[in-house]
C-alpha cells in the first residue's frame, strides 16, 4: 500500500511537470509577440546583535543574522521562474528538541538554495513547482567545526502544488491549494552505534530517511477584517538503514516507518487600522513502528532491561494568540509591536519517565511549553528598519533523567540591529 501511494505521487509529480512543459512549448508557437523577459531583484537582510542565557547556566554573546535573495523572472505573462537563496545564521544558546530530548547548541548555519517556477493558468488557478536543496550545520561546543555536527542533515527534494479561487466576490475571496512533496534528508556524522561495535554492522545510517506526502490548504478572506486559513499535511517517513527492533533487544528485517500528521489553524481579526490580533493552533501527531530496547548497561543482565514499544510516538498541541500594533510614526512611517505567548503541550503515551537517576516510573512523559515573545520594528528610512527582539521559553516534563538530554529548562534571548529590505 505504501508504495502504491509513493508511486501514484511520483506520477502526479510527473503530471504536473509533463503539463508545465507541454504548455511552455505551446507559449513558443504562439503567433501574438511574446512580451519582452522582465527580472526584479527582491530580498532583505537583517543583523541582530545577540544576547542568550539558559538559566542556570552560562550566558552567551553572538550574532543573529539572516539574508534572503531572490531574482523574479517573468517570462511571459503567465509565466514566472523564481530562484531563492536564503541564509540563516545563529550563534546563541539554544535547545532543540530532537528525537529524544532537547539538545543545547550555540551555533547553527542554514543554507537553503531553491527554484519555482509558477504558471498562472487563469486568474483563479495557479501552479507551482519547486526543487530545492538544504545545507544545516548545528554547533553544540565552541571548538567543533562547522560540518562535524552529530545531528547536521541535507535535503534534496521538491513538491507541486495547484491554488484555485473557489470564491470570489467584492468583499470575499476563498483560496484551496492542493499538492505534494518529496525529500530525501541525509545525516552525514550520524553512525549508528551498532556500526561502531561490529565491522559488518547490519546498519550504518540510522537517521537517512525518505520523506514524502500531501499537502492541503483552504484560505478565506472575509473583506478587509479578517482571514481564517486550515491545512493538512501528512508526511511518511522511511528510514533506509533502520531496522526496527523485537521485544528482546534484536533488529528484525522490517524498517522503521513514521506517519506523521500536521493541522494547524490561522486566523488575523483586523480590529480597526492600526490593532490586529492573531491566533494560531497546531497540531501534531506522530505515529512510528520502531521500539527502544535498554539493557541498563548491563547486557549479559536482563531481569532489568527495559522493552518500549513504539517509543516515537507523541502528540503534540500548541496555541499561540498574539497582538500586532502599529505606532504613528510620521505619514508614512510606522512603528509595529508583536506581542505573542505560546503554550505547547507533547504527550508521549509509550515512554516511560526515569528519576534523576535513571531508574524507570510508571508514569509516561509529558512536556509543557510556555513562551513569551515581543518585536519592535522602528522604521529609519522606506528600507531600512531598526529591530528589537526578545523571547523567553520555560519547559517542565515529569522526566527528569537528564544526562544526555535536556526535558527542564528556563531560556531567554535578547536582539538588537537593523534589517534592510529591497
Amino acid at each position: 500500500m505504501q508504495r502504491i501511494k509513493k508511486l501514484s505521487f511520483i506520477a502526479l509529480s510527473s503530471i504536473c511537470f509533463l503539463t508545465t512543459s507541454a504548455h511552455l512549448l505551446y507559449a513558443q508557437d504562439d503567433t501574438e509577440p511574446a512580451q519582452e523577459k522582465k527580472v526584479m531583484l527582491v530580498g532583505n537582510i537583517t543583523a541582530l546583535g545577540s544576547y542568550s542565557k539558559i538559566c542556570g547556566g552560562s550566558d552567551l554573546s553572538g550574532l543573529y543574522a539572516t539574508g534572503n535573495l531572490a531574482p523574479i523572472v517573468k517570462l511571459n505573462s503567465s509565466d514566472y521562474l523564481i530562484p531563492l537563496y536564503n541564509v540563516l545564521y545563529r550563534q546563541q544558546r539554544q535547545i532543540i528538541n530532537e528525537e529524544e530530548g532537547g539538545r543545547v547548541y550555540t551555533k547553527i548555519l542554514n543554507h537553503n538554495v531553491s527554484v519555482m517556477h509558477k504558471h498562472l493558468y487563469s486568474e483563479k488557478l495557479t501552479q507551482r513547482l519547486t526543487g530545492f536543496f538544504t545545507l544545516n550545520y548545528n554547533k553544540e561546543t565552541s571548538d567543533e567545526s562547522f560540518g562535524d555536527g552529530l545531528y547536521d542533515y541535507r535535503d534534496y527534494g521538491g513538491f507541486a502544488d495547484y491554488q484555485y479561487k473557489i470564491i470570489k466576490t467584492e468583499t470575499d475571496t476563498g483560496t484551496i491549494l492542493f499538492g505534494g512533496k518529496y525529500y530525501f534528508r541525509k545525516y552525514p556524522n550520524f553512525t549508528s552505534l551498532i556500526a561502531l561495535a561490529l565491522q559488518t554492522a547490519p546498519e550504518e545510517d540510522e537517521k537517512d530517511q525518505h520523506v514524502w506526502g500531501p499537502t492541503t490548504r483552504y484560505t478565506h478572506k472575509f473583506a478587509d477584517k479578517l482571514i481564517l486559513s486550515i491545512s493538512y499535511d501528512y508526511l511518511h517517513k522511511e528510514f533506509t538503514d533502520k531496522h526496527t527492533i523485537d521485544e528482546n533487544g534484536i533488529l528484525d528485517d522490517g524498517k522503521r516507518e513514521d506517519d506523521v500528521h500536521y493541522i494547524k489553524l490561522e486566523g488575523n481579526y483586523k480590529i480597526n487600522e492600526r490593532l490586529t490580533f492573531n491566533l494560531e493552533g497546531d497540531i501534531e501527531l506522530n505515529n512510528s513502528n520502531q521500539n527502544y530496547y535498554d539493557s541498563m548497561n548491563t547486557p549479559l543482565f536482563l531481569p532489568d532491561d527495559i522493552f518500549v514499544p513504539h517509543y516515537y510516538d507523541y502528540d503534540f498541541y500548541q496555541v499561540k494568540p498574539g497582538i500586532t500594533y502599529l505606532f504613528p510614526l510620521s505619514e508614512e512611517k510606522d512603528i509595529t509591536l508583536k506581542v505573542a505567548y505560546a503554550y505547547g503541550f507533547r504527550d508521549y503515551p509509550n515512554r516511560s519517565i526515569r528519576n534523576n537517576v535513571g531508574l524507570y516510573q510508571e508514569e509516561t512523559q509529558e512536556d509543557e511549553i510556555h513562551s513569551g515573545y515581543v518585536s519592535v520594528s522602528v522604521p529609519i528610512t522606506k528600507k531600512l528598519s531598526f529591530l528589537f527582539m526578545g523571547d523567553y521559553t520555560h519547559t517542565e516534563s515529569n522526566m527528569d533523567f537528564e544526562q544526555f538530554y535536556r526535558y527542564n529548562y528556563n531560556i531567554y534571548h535578547l536582539l538588537s540591529g537593523l534589517s534592510y529590505k529591497f
